[in-house]
């Protein structure tokens, strides 16, 4: 349990630092460019994560194509963050977009078991 609460802490504190920088940083991109850079990152740090996991094992069927759902539902979700980020201030954004947690707690109490 304690090295879960590690990963945690370690999400906790490098979602927070990449939230705080991203707003100053991103300010010499528009919202496509701030969300395709965001979204690159994402992808490299998977990839790392997938390979020193499961090696270069590609997953494949209907997960695979799930996953690649969700992404879509995700990414277009951070392109409207990143839109946010030009008309509000950075806590804010990030306080409203971690709302997702109560949206998904929400939605999973309410599915029958």
């Amino acid at each position: 349990m304690t090295v879960s609460l590690g990963y945690i802490g370690a999400y906790i504190v490098l979602v927070g630092v990449g939230s705080f920088i991203e707003s100053p940083v991103g300010r010499g991109f528009g919202p496509f460019q701030l969300n395709a850079l965001i979204r690159t990152g994402s992808l490299v740090a998977a990839l790392v994560a997938l390979v020193l996991t499961h090696g270069f094992a590609i997953p494949a069927g209907p997960s695979a194509l799930a996953g690649l759902g969700i992404g879509l539902i995700t990414g277009v979700g951070s392109l409207f963050y990143c839109f946010a980020l030009d008309f509000l201030s950075i806590a804010m954004v990030v306080t409203f977009s971690n709302l997702y947690i109560v949206i998904h707690n929400a939605a999973r109490n309410r599915r029958p078991r």
